[in-house]
């Protein structure tokens, strides 16, 4: 205020004002922003174990259905690579699975 009551140019200090008004809304937006984000990451993450097992439920149900084994065997195709019988022992049937998958290839196909 003594610059302007010295002759300063207003102006030059209402831009400058401006400017900083813009950086400091600019900043907030940002902080809002990264606390979201924050808020997010700390957001109880979703019960994937349930949530896979109730895909498999669905899968298993529809593959009981004759009139879609062969479109299911189609869209299963799509993403599983390979899969290996190892003989375990310690399984009830005496053997273990192990299923190379190609899940990147399901977010394509949504």
């Amino acid at each position: 205020m003594r610059a302007i009551e010295k002759g300063a140019d207003f102006a030059d200090y209402s831009a400058r004002d401006k400017e900083l008004k813009a950086e400091i809304t600019a900043l907030e937006d940002r902080i809002a922003h990264l606390e979201a984000q924050q808020a997010e990451k700390d957001a109880t993450p979703p019960d994937i174990p349930a949530i896979f097992e109730a895909a498999l439920h669905d899968l298993e149900a529809l593959l009981g259905d004759p009139d879609l084994v062969a479109r299911a065997n189609e869209e299963l195709a799509a993403f599983v690579r390979s899969i290996t019988l190892i003989p375990d022992p310690k399984s009830k049937d005496g053997l273990a699975t192990e299923i190379h998958m190609d899940l990147g290839s399901l977010r394509s196909r949504v």
